[in-house]
Protein backbone atom coordinates (compact mmCIF):
# COMPACT_ATOMS: atom_id res chain seq x y z
CA UNK A 1 0.00 0.00 0.00
CA UNK A 2 1.01 3.70 -0.70
CA UNK A 3 1.44 6.35 2.29
CA UNK A 4 0.78 9.99 1.49
CA UNK A 5 2.98 12.67 -0.10
CA UNK A 6 4.52 13.61 3.29
CA UNK A 7 7.29 15.55 1.42
CA UNK A 8 4.64 17.91 0.06
CA UNK A 9 3.60 18.74 3.82
CA UNK A 10 7.15 19.39 5.14
CA UNK A 11 7.03 23.26 6.77
CA UNK A 12 3.63 23.40 6.39
CA UNK A 13 3.22 24.25 10.15
CA UNK A 14 6.33 26.46 9.43
CA UNK A 15 4.94 28.14 6.75
CA UNK A 16 1.45 28.57 8.37
CA UNK A 17 3.50 30.87 11.07
CA UNK A 18 4.64 32.26 9.17
CA UNK A 19 1.84 34.01 7.22
CA UNK A 20 0.08 34.40 10.67
CA UNK A 21 3.18 36.38 12.02
CA UNK A 22 5.29 37.30 9.57
CA UNK A 23 8.03 35.19 10.95
CA UNK A 24 8.80 31.27 11.69
CA UNK A 25 8.03 30.59 15.01
CA UNK A 26 10.43 28.11 17.44
CA UNK A 27 7.60 25.33 17.63
CA UNK A 28 7.25 25.58 14.27
CA UNK A 29 10.72 24.83 13.22
CA UNK A 30 11.61 22.64 15.68
CA UNK A 31 8.65 20.29 14.69
CA UNK A 32 10.16 20.65 11.01
CA UNK A 33 13.62 19.91 12.58
CA UNK A 34 12.50 16.53 14.23
CA UNK A 35 10.69 15.29 11.29
CA UNK A 36 13.53 15.50 8.70
CA UNK A 37 15.84 14.05 11.47
CA UNK A 38 12.82 11.62 11.72
CA UNK A 39 12.44 11.26 8.19
CA UNK A 40 16.11 10.52 7.83
CA UNK A 41 16.28 8.20 9.90
CA UNK A 42 13.69 6.13 8.62
CA UNK A 43 15.14 6.35 5.51
CA UNK A 44 18.34 4.85 6.61
CA UNK A 45 16.35 1.78 8.41
CA UNK A 46 16.37 3.05 11.60
CA UNK A 47 12.36 3.42 12.37
CA UNK A 48 12.97 2.69 16.23
CA UNK A 49 15.56 5.96 16.03
CA UNK A 50 12.29 7.72 13.86
CA UNK A 51 9.57 6.72 16.38
CA UNK A 52 11.62 7.81 19.56
CA UNK A 53 12.66 10.98 17.30
CA UNK A 54 9.04 11.92 16.98
CA UNK A 55 7.91 11.41 20.09
CA UNK A 56 10.08 13.41 21.94
CA UNK A 57 9.45 16.33 19.51
CA UNK A 58 6.17 15.70 20.84
CA UNK A 59 7.05 15.99 24.49
CA UNK A 60 8.43 19.22 23.64
CA UNK A 61 5.48 20.70 21.83
CA UNK A 62 2.39 20.09 20.24
CA UNK A 63 2.16 17.94 17.65
CA UNK A 64 1.03 19.06 14.16
CA UNK A 65 -1.56 16.65 11.98
CA UNK A 66 1.78 16.25 9.62
CA UNK A 67 3.77 15.21 12.53
CA UNK A 68 0.76 12.77 13.87
CA UNK A 69 0.82 10.89 10.10
CA UNK A 70 4.59 10.93 10.21
CA UNK A 71 4.61 9.07 13.26
CA UNK A 72 1.23 6.84 12.96
CA UNK A 73 3.36 6.15 9.33
CA UNK A 74 6.10 4.43 10.85
CA UNK A 75 4.35 3.21 13.79
CA UNK A 76 1.75 1.01 11.80
CA UNK A 77 5.22 -0.23 9.60
CA UNK A 78 6.72 -1.11 12.81
CA UNK A 79 3.64 -3.33 13.91
CA UNK A 80 1.83 -0.95 16.49
CA UNK A 81 -1.26 -0.36 14.54
CA UNK A 82 -3.13 0.07 17.80
CA UNK A 83 -1.31 2.78 18.38
CA UNK A 84 -0.95 4.29 14.27
CA UNK A 85 -4.84 4.10 14.28
CA UNK A 86 -5.50 6.24 17.71
CA UNK A 87 -3.14 8.61 16.39
CA UNK A 88 -4.19 8.98 12.90
CA UNK A 89 -7.77 9.51 13.99
CA UNK A 90 -6.28 12.49 15.92
CA UNK A 91 -4.13 13.56 12.49
CA UNK A 92 -8.21 13.48 10.70
CA UNK A 93 -9.88 14.79 13.22
CA UNK A 94 -7.40 17.79 13.28
CA UNK A 95 -6.88 18.30 9.72
CA UNK A 96 -8.94 15.73 7.57
CA UNK A 97 -6.81 15.84 4.28
CA UNK A 98 -6.17 12.70 1.80
CA UNK A 99 -2.93 12.24 3.36
CA UNK A 100 -3.78 11.87 6.53
CA UNK A 101 -7.29 9.62 5.29
CA UNK A 102 -5.00 7.29 3.20
CA UNK A 103 -2.68 6.93 6.25
CA UNK A 104 -5.34 6.11 8.54
CA UNK A 105 -7.15 3.80 5.68
CA UNK A 106 -3.22 2.01 5.58
CA UNK A 107 -3.75 1.33 9.15
CA UNK A 108 -6.94 -0.56 9.86
CA UNK A 109 -6.30 -2.76 6.75
CA UNK A 110 -2.97 -3.72 8.42
CA UNK A 111 -5.33 -4.34 11.52
CA UNK A 112 -7.37 -6.50 9.72
CA UNK A 113 -10.43 -3.83 9.59
CA UNK A 114 -10.88 -4.43 5.71
CA UNK A 115 -14.61 -2.47 6.07
CA UNK A 116 -12.71 0.74 7.88
CA UNK A 117 -9.93 0.36 5.78
CA UNK A 118 -12.87 0.89 2.73
CA UNK A 119 -14.89 3.33 4.05
CA UNK A 120 -11.22 5.46 5.09
CA UNK A 121 -10.54 5.20 1.47
CA UNK A 122 -13.79 6.33 0.39
CA UNK A 123 -13.63 9.43 2.08
CA UNK A 124 -10.34 9.95 0.69
CA UNK A 125 -11.82 9.95 -2.69
CA UNK A 126 -14.71 12.66 -1.64
CA UNK A 127 -11.58 14.67 -1.47
CA UNK A 128 -9.96 13.68 -4.54
CA UNK A 129 -11.95 11.17 -6.85
CA UNK A 130 -9.24 10.32 -9.04
CA UNK A 131 -6.76 9.94 -6.57
CA UNK A 132 -4.60 6.95 -8.16
CA UNK A 133 -3.13 6.11 -4.83
CA UNK A 134 -6.34 5.73 -3.11
CA UNK A 135 -7.53 3.44 -5.79
CA UNK A 136 -4.51 1.20 -5.46
CA UNK A 137 -5.14 1.13 -1.36
CA UNK A 138 -8.55 0.13 -2.16
CA UNK A 139 -7.09 -2.54 -4.48
CA UNK A 140 -4.93 -4.18 -2.39
CA UNK A 141 -7.29 -4.20 0.68
CA UNK A 142 -10.01 -6.11 -1.72
CA UNK A 143 -6.81 -8.30 -2.60
CA UNK A 144 -6.29 -9.26 0.46
CA UNK A 145 -9.70 -10.17 0.85
CA UNK A 146 -9.86 -12.58 -1.53
CA UNK A 147 -12.40 -10.35 -3.63
CA UNK A 148 -10.33 -10.58 -7.72
CA UNK A 149 -12.87 -8.72 -9.55
CA UNK A 150 -13.14 -5.53 -7.27
CA UNK A 151 -9.06 -5.52 -6.91
CA UNK A 152 -9.36 -5.78 -10.62
CA UNK A 153 -11.93 -2.67 -10.94
CA UNK A 154 -10.12 -0.61 -8.34
CA UNK A 155 -6.26 -1.65 -10.27
CA UNK A 156 -8.10 -0.21 -13.24
CA UNK A 157 -9.60 2.64 -11.91
CA UNK A 158 -5.88 3.61 -10.35
CA UNK A 159 -4.71 3.78 -13.87
CA UNK A 160 -7.18 5.60 -15.58
CA UNK A 161 -6.52 9.01 -16.93
CA UNK A 162 -8.33 11.77 -14.77
CA UNK A 163 -8.43 15.46 -15.72
CA UNK A 164 -7.21 15.96 -12.21
CA UNK A 165 -3.87 13.89 -13.47
CA UNK A 166 -3.97 15.29 -16.92
CA UNK A 167 -2.25 18.72 -17.89
CA UNK A 168 -3.26 21.03 -20.03
CA UNK A 169 -0.03 21.31 -22.90
CA UNK A 170 0.43 24.38 -24.56
CA UNK A 171 2.65 25.14 -27.62
CA UNK A 172 6.64 24.70 -26.63
CA UNK A 173 5.31 22.73 -23.90
CA UNK A 174 6.39 19.22 -23.36
CA UNK A 175 8.16 18.28 -26.84
CA UNK A 176 5.67 20.86 -28.75
CA UNK A 177 7.44 23.30 -30.94
CA UNK A 178 6.14 27.13 -30.61
CA UNK A 179 4.28 28.26 -33.06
Amino acid sequence: MHGGGGARRRGKAARRDRAATGRFSPLARHDGASRHLAFDLWRVGDLPGAIAALRDAFAASPPTAAARIQLGTYLGEAGQTGAAIELLKQAVATEPNLDALNALGIAYARHGRAAEALATFTRSLEIDPGNAMTFENIGAVHLDAGRLSDARQAFERATRPTRSRLRTRRPGDGGHPPR
